[in-house]
């Protein structure tokens, strides 16, 4: 489907010039069209001619939204995020991804691999968790720019209680006596349990 709107200013300006809007983006590539132009009375005899159209279609998302992807706090088995198997471009042209920037209080870091279109995530201490949503643009460099959001979840896990080196490696009491023995100085939970 294409409209032809109007030419301007006016037919036998120099600048006078006709604008085509595609409107339908499965149009074929190649249109055979027909130029007329009427003042009100007979139109002049149509000029054939064909009209080549360079559709692009920006990258978009696989499947159902939004981007995201959860680890586990202190794992050390984080994988990397697969972007070029989440966001396609049907025109089949290469996508470069950046990042948008990240603030530093995100409870790890991520770094981006062109070369894979992957992206790398690390945990910047055993104990971070939490959710923060970052923000990945996909560029096919032919005109198709699309930000997307990915929400990266990092679940909390039961940490075990810990005995310090400090607990003494050995007690003597006297019998008879009471004695007590403040654990508190000796144990820690990571978790604050």
């Amino acid at each position: 489907d294409l409209v032809l709107v109007n030419i301007t200013p006016k037919i036998g300006s120099k600048d006078a010039r006709a604008e085509v809007t595609a409107t339908n983006s499965e149009a074929p590539s190649q249109l055979g069209v027909k130029f007329l132009v009427s003042d009100g009375q007979p139109d002049s005899e149509p000029v054939p001619f064909t009209l080549t159209l360079i559709l692009n279609h920006p990258p978009k998302l696989l499947g159902e939204g939004p981007l995201h992807v959860t680890y586990l706090e202190g794992g050390d088995d984080w994988e990397a995020y697969q972007l070029s198997v989440k966001i396609i471009d049907i025109d089949e042209d290469n996508i470069l991804f950046t990042l948008e920037d990240l603030p530093s209080d995100i409870p790890f870091e991520v770094s981006l691999d062109n070369a894979g279109n992957s992206l790398i995530f690390k945990k910047k201490d055993d104990d971070a968790f939490g959710t923060e949503t970052i923000r990945v643009t996909a560029d096919d460099k032919k005109g198709g720019i699309v930000t997307f959001p990915l929400k990266v979840i990092i679940e909390e896990v039961n940490d075990p209680p810990r005995i310090l080196e400090t607990f003494p490696k050995e007690i003597t009491i006297s019998q008879g006596e009471p004695y007590t023995l403040d654990l508190s100085l000796y144990v820690v939970d990571p978790d604050n349990e």
